[in-house]
């Protein structure tokens, strides 16, 4: 159950991401994340293969912009720590 959360929610989290240059291409967000979310379910669904994970992979280089990703995780990680060093503190991750 946990796993299929994580998934749903790393496809709304893209799409998210993503929606102005779906939008752009002529979809809608919606009908694109419905779509993708429909498919993975449906490979989740299958035995476990090599062929499946391929797929599954795929699926999943057209839902993230992993650049995108990683450029606001940095600037995430830049914000907290200019957070804390304007605030005089030290804190972990998990304090977040």
């Amino acid at each position: 159950m946990n796993n299929r959360l994580r998934w749903f929610g790393l496809v709304l989290s893209a799409a998210l991401v993503l929606a102005s240059e779906i939008a752009a291409a002529g979809g809608t967000a919606d009908g694109f994340v419905r779509s993708r979310q429909g498919d993975l379910l449906g490979l989740m669904a299958q035995p476990k293969s090599s062929a499946r994970e391929q797929k599954i992979a795929s699926i999943m280089d057209q839902v993230f912009d992993y650049d995108e990703l990683a450029r606001r995780s940095s600037a995430m990680t830049g914000m907290r720590e200019a957070t804390l060093k304007s605030r005089n503190l030290k804190a972990s991750w998990s304090d977040w």
